[in-house]
């Protein structure tokens, strides 16, 4: 039993009445959640934030305010490491071992299984709409951004998988 996050973000300011609410995602999670939990309250809203942050490695880092992220480049190279660590682990795979041990649909979840990837979700109303998207859809949102450029944060909501 694991919980991840759903962040909202956005590259404007969020009221705090536009937070995403647990309701906002009942009718379509069940391609990554058991079931959605409670938004997160403020007492547990900096820690969420502080893992986001290092997860990113340095892609971005908080504003002082801790309501929005700072892209600050650098996608290339983190890139290059998630490529590295998908080879790593894609090496693992051989003709010996790829029709007994390994299904076919694992090797998907090879690249999602690498230290890029995590369990927590992202809404980006302009980029995603109402749906929550893994990490990957947030990389590729930073890639539109350039250096400098804000990211919101809005609501932070639970769920279980």
């Amino acid at each position: 039993m694991s919980h991840g996050k759903i962040f909202q973000l956005a590259s404007k300011p969020i009221r705090k009445d536009w937070y995403i609410t647990p309701e906002d995602f009942y009718d379509n999670h069940d391609a990554y959640a058991d079931w959605i939990g409670d938004k997160v309250e403020e007492e547990e809203r900096e820690e969420c934030i502080g893992y986001l942050v290092s997860a990113l490695q340095g892609l971005c880092e908080l504003d002082k305010s801790g309501t929005a992220f700072v892209y600050r480049g650098g996608l290339e190279r983190y890139l290059q490491e998630w490529v590295d660590a998908i080879h790593e682990k894609a090496q693992a795979i051989t003709t010996a071992n790829v029709l007994y041990h390994t299904p076919r649909a694992t090797l998907r979840d090879i690249v999602s299984g690498t230290h890029k990837d995590t369990a927590d979700r992202f809404v980006i109303k302009e980029y995603s709409g109402d749906y929550a998207e893994p990490m990957s859809s947030l990389i590729e949102f930073l890639h539109q951004l350039k250096p400098g450029d804000m990211l919101y944060i809005g609501g932070i909501v639970d769920f279980h998988y």
